[in-house]
């Protein structure tokens, strides 16, 4: 089974052009011989009378001729075949070409290089699967850019309260220091923090999936925000840091899911605490 493109459409044209030069080649045979016979016969009177009857007059020369048509005919068919044969190997490659290299690109992308491009050549349907498989392998190439500072920050904001605790669990197994209520509510305080970062996580995913549900409702945001300058003025003490909120009584009433503008406030309060 023929499986290259090339083939396949260099055997179409090849096909389409001989029976097309066959079929023109027959005709023209069939109509020259029949107008040069009907040329060749005459007109002759028989003694008696006027009655006249047609013969045909048929020598050397006129075999010659017909011959020598035929085997220009053939000649002029044996070009065409050769041309049509080299014309649709020529269309194949220039049809194919584009194809082979979408495909070799496309077996790039598989294996995790997003930098793969084709050249779009033409402006026809081919031109513009090769503009639009460039624009899928960039934003393929954005997305995974963006999966690789995801992780890095997850590493990273895991790697903070997990060497907390560990620094602390290894004090106390060792003996260097005696586990003191602050310092066992510190540690509880990172353990928190990790379980907040495995639900982020979670609905990280979940968003990324569509599944992500919003419930809105009516509220007021300087509400929401004096609520949660209220509840972490207990851990800006600890840290001698000062937060207050300074809201216009004008604030309009919005339409939001409480619960996402809590945690996204919550979260920007928290970054501040610990990078203050």
């Amino acid at each position: 089974m023929i499986r290259s493109l090339s083939v396949k459409l260099s055997l179409l044209f090849v096909g389409i052009a001989l029976i097309s030069v066959g079929v023109i080649a027959l005709w023209v045979n069939h109509t020259v011989r029949s107008e040069f016979i009907m040329y060749c016969q005459r007109d002759c009177s028989t003694e008696g009378g006027g009655l006249t009857e047609m013969i045909m007059v048929m020598g050397t020369q006129e075999q010659a001729f017909l011959d020598a048509f035929r085997d220009s005919l053939w000649l002029a068919v044996t070009v065409a075949v050769i041309a049509a044969i080299a014309l649709g190997l020529l269309f194949g490659r220039l049809i194919s070409g584009p194809m082979r290299q979408l495909s070799f690109s496309a077996k790039k992308i598989a294996t995790g290089d997003f930098s793969q491009r084709v050249t779009a050549k033409t402006d026809d349907e081919i031109g513009e699967v090769s503009v639009a498989f460039n624009s899928m392998a960039e934003q393929l190439e954005k997305k995974e850019k963006g999966r690789r500072q995801l992780l890095a920050d997850i590493a990273h904001e895991l790697r903070n309260p997990l060497s907390i605790i560990q620094g602390n669990m290894e004090a106390w197994l060792d003996g260097v220091i005696s586990p003191t209520p602050e310092q066992i509510a510190s540690v509880y305080d990172e353990t928190v923090l990790l379980s907040r970062l495995v639900t982020d996580l979670r609905e990280l995913s979940l968003a990324e999936a569509g599944q992500l549900k919003l419930r809105q409702e009516a509220a007021v945001l300087g509400e929401l925000i004096s609520a949660e300058v209220s509840g972490i003025q207990s851990r800006c003490q600890q840290k001698k840091i000062s937060v207050s909120a300074e809201l216009s009584d004008r604030l309009p009433q919005v339409f939001i899911d409480k619960d996402r503008i809590r945690q996204v406030l919550h979260n920007l309060m928290d970054n501040a605490i610990r990078h203050t």
